[in-house]
């Protein structure tokens, strides 16, 4: 069975195959896939990720995705590159209210809830 063309992208916006997106962890591997992780003073968390796979084949890909959830449920926003990621994550943040004064940390690495993270930080 042949690969869908125009399915599967790395962090950068190259083509890959399936083989080589799940070697990049398959768009979950922590610590790489995550671009910014805030929660709101109002419990609204913001998470914001590198997904790689362009389900809707789209052009150009959306391939990072951002995922709003708070008492009114869920809500997802779809990116083409980590900068439109980082800066739509900021406007999101900006929407939905302040992040907590106390930045939270999670069992799965160096990752902070507060913005943007450094990729070089995360790929040694």
């Amino acid at each position: 069975m042949t690969e869908p063309a125009g399915l599967f992208y790395d962090p950068d916006g190259n083509e890959i195959t399936l083989a080589e997106w799940c070697a990049l962890g398959c768009g979950a591997e922590p610590g790489f896939s995550l671009v910014a992780l805030t929660t709101t003073a109002a419990g609204v968390r913001i998470s914001t990720v590198w997904f790689g796979i362009n389900i809707g084949r789209n052009d150009p890909p959306l391939i990072f995705e951002t995922m709003v959830s708070g008492p009114q449920g869920e809500v997802f926003h779809r990116w083409p590159s980590r900068a439109a990621a980082e800066e739509g994550h900021a406007e999101l943040v900006a929407r939905y209210g302040l992040p907590e004064p106390e930045p939270e940390r999670y069992g799965y690495g160096p990752a902070m809830v507060t913005g943007p993270i450094n990729e070089k930080e995360h790929t040694q």
